[in-house]
């Protein structure tokens, strides 16, 4: 299980989480909304290491990661999905995903798996990755992030700028994943539709802090204008 402790965070000065308290169980799907802004990249970030909290703390199944680098983080068991997909333009589809298992948790002979998720990337496996569309690159960031076996994925806006096909298979994939069992998955999501249909709990933030929690079948109309609608 993903534990996140009264995480505080922040660029320079500017303090941008004050005290978030966020957990999702593996097998879980847990949905992050909220306008732009509010902090809920900066809370994935903080998660993953690329931003380090000012204090409280980040536990994966007990363990204590809150100061822990990018890269044990990664060994540990977290995967992160970054907004705009961050997938290597220049590299090749397969040298892409092989990217994935250098936390050490995957091998080359996981590829196979990650094709049967997303067969549209099986016969593009010696296409350099920047010649894909934009759902096919979100499908590879996501296949990437999936080879190294994490126990919790982190997903930042998987269905940004992506066509309502794409949308589908992403969402089917994340379902699937669900199904399993083993992963817990933390989306973050401005598509309301989608992300309340694929999790089982929701966490509203506004201004930096969670404002609103429980089970996604509870979300109210009134939640989502008064802290999502534009």
């Amino acid at each position: 299980m993903l534990a996140v402790e009264e995480i505080v965070a922040g660029y320079g000065q500017s303090i941008v989480l004050h005290g978030v308290n966020v957990s999702v169980s593996s097998g879980k799907v847990a949905c992050l909304m909220g306008r732009n802004g509010v902090g809920k990249t900066t809370l994935l970030k903080s998660i993953v290491g690329l931003l380090p909290p000012r204090s409280g703390r980040v536990l994966l199944d007990g363990e204590d990661l809150s100061r822990a680098p990018v890269y044990r983080r990664a060994r540990a068991g977290i995967g992160y999905v970054p907004q705009g997909r961050g997938i290597f333009p220049y590299l090749t589809v397969s040298e892409n995903l092989l990217i994935g298992t250098e936390t050490g948790r995957g091998s080359p002979a996981d590829l196979a798996e990650i094709y049967e998720l997303f067969p549209v990337l099986s016969d593009m496996g010696q296409r350099p990755a920047g010649r894909l569309s934009g759902g096919q690159q979100q499908q590879l960031a996501i296949g990437r992030a999936l080879v190294g076996r994490p126990r919790v994925l982190l997903l930042d806006e998987p269905t940004e700028g992506i066509q309502p096909s794409v949308i589908w298979e992403i969402e089917r994939t994340i379902d699937l994943l669900r199904q399993r069992g083993g992963l817990a998955i933390l989306l973050v999501e401005q598509f309301v539709d989608f992300a309340v249909g694929l999790s089982d709990d929701f966490y509203l933030m506004q201004g930096g802090t969670i404002v609103a929690q429980g089970s996604s079948k509870d979300l109210t109309e009134d939640s989502v204008r008064e802290y999502l609608a534009v």
